[in-house]
């Protein structure tokens, strides 16, 4: 009868598209990094939508989400020493003006590194909880941000000499 060649053609119309995906969550609610010198901490929860359109420069635009990574102050200056140092070495090796002698490099990176952690503090980039520091994180369209603000904000920048 005619039921028959039906029946396939109602089940063909009830099936989901094959290339649908629900969003995926994900959620880490205790993060820990032990470095020398302490652990980091964190918490995060991310949501990846794998239908969001696509945005020019950016190779995940249906991630967003949410966290903060915590860390003692003297490992947050550590890690931020080390990467002046490598900056102040780099520098040096193509700029005869910057200083070599490990005693001067090391005050002015103390004191570089220490503005650094000040100047987040007071931007609300980094949150100072006694001698913990928070950093918020926010990820919006597959970018990252420091509570709003620019990630590369976090990084320390060499002063340049003024001529």
């Amino acid at each position: 009868g005619r039921s028959g060649p039906s029946a396939p053609s109602a089940e063909a119309g009830t099936t989901p598209a094959k290339d649908s995906h629900p969003p995926l969550s994900v959620t880490v609610n205790d993060l820990r990094m032990t470095l020398q010198g302490g652990s980091i901490d964190g918490r995060f929860a991310f949501t990846y939508n794998p239908e969001s359109k696509p945005v020019a420069g950016v190779s995940s635009p249906g991630l967003s989400g949410q966290g903060a990574l915590t860390a003692p102050e003297g490992l947050v200056e550590s890690i931020v020493g080390v990467y002046m140092d490598r900056e102040y070495a780099a520098r040096a090796a193509v700029d005869p003006s910057v200083p070599t002698d490990p005693a001067v490099v090391d005050r002015q990176v103390s004191e570089l590194s220490n503005r650094h952690i000040t100047n987040l503090s007071q931007q609300l980039l980094l949150q100072r909880q006694g001698r913990q520091l928070t950093c918020p994180l926010k990820i919006a369209q597959g970018r990252i941000s420091a509570d709003g603000g620019a990630v590369a904000k976090l990084m320390p920048r060499m002063p340049t000499n003024q001529q």
